[in-house]
């Protein structure tokens, strides 16, 4: 009887910046990585789930006409199938950010370039948008420092538990080592 092997899919890693644009897409290159890469083989299951890169492809082919640019800044994976598809990166753990511009449709004709830059329409594009973001961020903000603070206190209250056993064992056991020396 012939053996059969299950084959084993390799997931790509990266821990740091995964890098990955319209233009990359086009070109069929693979999400750049700054950091730590590496590579999973997993033989039980899909490392990402299946559902999910079919939500991530989904979602670059409904953006099919849009430049975009894509940035995880933490942990993510991508696997073949999704490379050779164009879908985006997974970020498992981290900070996921998307710039998105539509794509100027052809049959519009081109506009002159502007004469000088409009620094005064520049600041209050970038000031309006700046003042969203963090209007949204500070959403609640009371309870999410609250909650925030007690995972840290929490977190540090662990550690330092952990530290002092550590300096208890050692310290005890140097002085048994210098009380039994002759």
């Amino acid at each position: 009887r012939m053996n059969r092997e299950k084959p084993t899919r390799v997931v790509k890693s990266c821990a740091g910046l995964t890098y990955f644009t319209s233009a990359m897409r086009a070109a069929g290159k693979p999400p750049m990585c700054l950091g730590r890469r590496g590579t999973v083989s997993n033989e039980t299951n899909e490392l990402p789930h299946k559902e999910v890169i079919e939500r991530s492809a989904k979602s670059v082919e409904q953006k099919g006409n849009v430049d975009f640019t894509y940035a995880c800044l933490g942990y993510s994976q991508t696997t073949a199938k999704m490379e050779r598809e164009g879908a985006l990166p997974l970020c498992d753990v981290g900070v996921r950010l998307t710039m998105l511009r539509a794509a100027q449709k052809e049959a519009q004709p081109k506009e002159a370039p502007a004469a000088a830059f409009d620094l005064k329409a520049w600041l209050t594009r970038v000031s309006t948008s700046v003042l969203n973001f963090w209007r949204k961020a500070l959403d609640d903000y009371p309870n999410k420092w609250l909650n925030f603070n007690k995972k840290l206190y929490t977190a540090m209250n662990r550690q330092a538990k952990f530290i002092g056993k550590l300096l208890s064992k050692v310290s005890r056991d140097a002085l048994s080592w210098w009380l039994s020396r002759p």
